[in-house]
């Protein structure tokens, strides 16, 4: 999912799979709502 593009992205791609990670637990914790919150960000970011 993260792609590397070099070393002075590594640190930066690092940061945002923990942020990814700590997402996918809050999806667990809070269930639906942030689910849906994260598929709504994510079309965002594809369009």
């Amino acid at each position: 999912m993260v792609s590397q593009k070099g070393n002075c992205r590594s640190i930066y791609d690092k940061k945002l799979v923990q942020a990814m990670e700590m997402d996918t637990q809050v999806i667990h914790v809070n269930g639906k709502a942030v689910a849906e919150m994260q598929n709504f960000l994510r079309a965002k970011v594809v369009q």
